[in-house]
């Protein structure tokens, strides 16, 4: 077996260290570096595996890299990614119920929340229930994938679409309104995401959003109340993270110490 290495990313100990801001609410790839050192060390071995099986995946050879990635699986137990891109791939396969699972698995590993797992299993098992069209995450995933590649105009052309097609369905809501300009109009967009029964990554993400947008505005106790209910509710490891650097933020500008 070869030396240990931080995730299959060489950096992530040191983006791991790093400030976080709130563009990473909307950034998957530093979601996935800062939360790779919570899957522990991960091999080269099983490194350099992994990204043969993200090879195979991205050719659409599913079945092929499902088998690839638990062969990883059993090399590195407490790393999430692989159950984590084993449920993309029986996603990409139209294999909704085994998708849940291995999501369901990855969150095992990692409680705290992987990249968007527990949107995934929320959203999966509603599909399931009927509350939203099959497909729904399907297409979120997609759009998530996808959304780094292309520009503002067009992403947000592909939100409004699927809030057309699922108004009831919160994350939509939330990226929209990470490229609304207009104050009002992403007030607008947020409190309707809200109002969806959001799962538990999307309302802090949204919280966090609102906070904000009330901080934009001058109002910072409301935008206080809203980060302290994100750090210390039930949310995920990336937005607790987030709302405690701004509350820091906050109070370092209004010459306080953060409390211990």
């Amino acid at each position: 077996m070869s030396g240990k290495s931080e995730d299959s990313n060489p950096d992530a100990t040191r983006d791991h260290d790093r400030e976080v801001t709130t563009a990473d609410l909307f950034d998957p790839v530093m979601m996935l570096q800062v939360q790779s050192v919570y899957g522990g060390h991960v091999s080269a071995d099983a490194s350099a595996a992994h990204q043969r099986a993200t090879e195979l995946l991205s050719s659409g050879k599913f079945d092929d890299a499902i088998l690839a990635l638990a062969q990883i699986q059993e090399m590195e137990p407490e790393w999430p990614r692989p159950a984590y891109d084993t449920a993309f791939a029986h996603l990409l396969n139209g294999e909704y119920a085994q998708a849940a699972e291995f999501y369901k698995q990855t969150l095992d590993i990692l409680p705290t929340g992987f990249l968007d797992t527990i949107t995934a299993i929320d959203t999966l098992e509603r599909e399931a229930r009927g509350e939203f069209p099959r497909g729904t995450y399907r297409g979120y995933a997609g759009y998530l994938s996808m959304s780094a590649l292309t520009n503002s105009s067009f992403n947000q052309f592909v939100l409004l679409q699927m809030i057309e097609r699922c108004p009831v369905y919160a994350p939509p809501y939330l990226h929209s309104a990470s490229l609304t300009t207009d104050p009002q109009e992403r007030l607008k967009l947020i409190e309707q995401g809200l109002a969806c029964n959001p799962d538990r990554e999307t309302k802090s993400r949204l919280l966090i959003c609102k906070a904000l947008v009330h901080h934009e505005s001058g109002d910072n106790e409301s935008t206080r109340k809203l980060l302290e209910s994100v750090a210390a509710g039930e949310s995920t490891f990336i937005t607790q993270r987030i709302a405690k650097r701004l509350l820091s933020a906050f109070d370092e500008s209004e010459g306080k110490q953060e409390p211990h």
